[in-house]
């Protein structure tokens, strides 16, 4: 069985991310890496964003969260 080494990737800037982005990163480390690297995504969510679905007047309360 072979080992396992841990690795990690750190942000320097704040911005916003999506789940395709994360999901890409993800395939990518583990094409490039093989099975041997361990890799966990950790996310801190600070703000959900919400948005309006396209073509529904104003009012009737706030949005679905989108990210």
């Amino acid at each position: 069985m072979p080992l396992r080494y841990p690795f990690a990737i750190q942000a320097i800037e704040a911005g916003k991310l999506t789940f395709k982005q994360l999901e890409a990163c993800r395939r990518a480390l583990r094409r490039g890496l093989g099975k041997a690297i361990s890799i966990l995504i950790c996310v801190a969510i600070v703000t959900p964003v919400s948005k309006k679905p396209v073509a529904v007047r104003m009012g009737k309360g706030k949005g679905a969260i989108s990210f």
